[in-house]
């Protein structure tokens, strides 16, 4: 496979889709004062900007488009496009409509626009992932109220208008006939102008954004995967803002050019409940061998915080019941298999550190199996190794705590790795997830937490961070923990 020099590719970032100089100067009237920011972003779209994938984050991270809620930089829900909104119970969910929202092609944010999109997300195929499976009624109570009414009981029903999927377009974007349009129908400070390619997308400030005028007069977005790209376009200057920076290359910058966002992702090791690990106490033994100092220290260069539990943060460590592990067995040379995926940087660097710290153990431990996730993935889902560092996110696709617990822990978890199937685990993991938003639910939370991890199937070792490169001087980037958000009205 041809592979490219640092300097070909940093030159692809200055000339692929015709993008201008760093900072170039607005010649608008409007602009004058303000400059059109470059910025690289990590993914390339896949579908077409289609608002119910992937590509949806690419939309709201720009500024382009908006949602009902958000998540603020602590973590919680709060409103956005939705001025408030009102949990009338456990099925049940009433926003009251900003005033003074314009969408891009200069209509105004209705209740009726709303149902429209709401109701376009609903149907979608396949579904936004928040979505999916859900039967609701999304009605128009007056101009400025919306109702959605779930099937079922839903506790975190808010929180699913919150992801990029439920994104609220003008109604004529829904009028095409694959998927809605995303070119002049959003409500950000940005307005997307033209379809973007898959090199990148143009976007112009819009100066009629309900919370207050762009600071730049627009973004260039590079659509840049290679990491040596980013960095090496923002040091010669021709970048402004470069997402996902590396652990390995933030030597390079300047500490005022690194903004730090505190993502709820945590690296761990999984224990097999199912293979030689199946035995609680030689379970046990193997976690308390595993130092998530040395980790955080070894792999992460102190880039990172050190795990204890998977939740983060004083809150959930005044909640949390100690963890108390079974009692060790001995340990007697038993073989394990260990295995990570090379998709993030950090990941074999960790996994051989896990390794060499279960050999001082006592355990037998060939060099770790690390490949591709897509090589791995139905190995590591299928319980083939006794031991798998990942990476996950500790909260689910509602962006609360309570799914991201039982990801990990429950039978029917999307990332139990470790194969724990626990009565009483699954029982505490219910109760929470069934509690209304709040703190009761944060309580049963932490205790269903607690609980898992005193099954020695994971061992928590980083809590990661992510890493946006600006140039000196940059200012406004979004540290939104969901990473729904990046670009706002006040970057520049």
């Amino acid at each position: 496979m041809r592979t490219r020099s640092i300097a070909a590719l940093a030159a692809a970032i200055l000339f692929a889709g015709g993008c201008t100089s760093t900072g170039t100067p607005a010649s608008s009237d409007s602009s004058a004062d303000r400059e059109q920011l470059t910025v690289a972003m990590t993914w390339q779209p896949r579908t077409g900007m289609s608002p119910y994938t992937d590509d949806g984050y690419s939309l709201t991270r720009a500024g382009v488009t908006e949602t009902l809620l958000r998540i603020s930089d602590d973590g919680d829900v709060e409103p956005a496009l939705a001025a408030a909104f009102d949990v009338v119970d456990d099925t049940t969910v009433r926003f009251t409509l900003r005033d003074g929202v314009t969408f891009h092609d200069g209509t105004a944010l209705t209740a009726e626009a709303v149902v429209t999109a709401l109701t376009a997300a609903q149907k979608a195929k396949p579904q936004p992932a928040a979505l999916a499976g859900l039967e609701l009624t999304i009605t128009a109570d007056d101009d400025k109220t919306v109702t959605v009414t779930a099937a079922g009981a839903d506790p975190v029903l808010a929180n699913r208008f919150t992801t990029p999927g439920t994104m609220i377009l003008a109604p004529k974007a829904y009028q095409a006939a694959e998927q809605p349009d995303v070119v002049g129908t959003g409500t950000g400070p940005f307005e997307l102008t033209e379809q973007p390619t898959t090199s990148g997308m143009t976007l112009t400030a819009f100066d009629q954004y309900w919370d207050g005028k762009p600071a730049s007069s627009g973004m260039d977005v590079r659509f840049i995967s290679d990491p040596s790209a980013r960095i090496a376009g923002l040091r010669a200057g021709n970048l402004d803002i470069a997402s996902d920076i590396p652990i390995t290359q933030l030597g390079q910058l300047a500490e005022g050019q690194i903004v730090t966002i505190a993502e709820p992702r945590l690296t761990g090791a999984f224990l097999n409940t199912e293979g030689i690990l199946s035995d609680p106490g030689l379970r046990s033994a193997a976690a308390q061998a595993l130092s998530s100092e040395a980790v955080v220290q070894g792999a992460f260069q102190n880039h990172a915080g050190v795990a204890t539990a998977t939740l983060e943060g004083e809150r959930w460590a005044q909640l949390r019941p100690d963890v108390v592990l079974p009692e060790p067995a001995a340990v007697n040379g038993e073989e394990l298999t260990v295995a990570t995926y090379d998709d993030r940087p950090e990941l074999p660097a960790a996994v051989t550190i896990v390794a060499d710290q279960l050999r001082e153990a006592g355990f037998t431990v060939a060099d770790p199996v690390v490949k591709s996730y897509t090589l791995m993935e139905t190995d590591i889902l299928g319980g083939t190794y006794d031991v798998v560092v990942t990476s996950h996110r500790t909260t689910g696709e509602t962006s609360e705590w309570a799914s991201g617990v039982n990801k990990a822990f429950g039978c029917e978890g999307s990332w139990n790795i470790g194969r724990l199937c626990d009565e009483a685990v699954d029982a505490a993991i219910a109760e929470a997830m069934m509690a209304p938003v709040g703190e009761e639910r944060d309580r049963l939370t932490a205790e269903a937490e607690a609980l898992g991890l005193s099954k020695a199937s994971f061992v928590p070792l980083a809590h990661q961070r992510i890493f946006v490169s600006v140039r000196e001087g940059v200012t406004g980037i979004s540290t939104d923990p969901a990473r729904f958000r990046m670009l706002t009205h006040t970057t520049g």
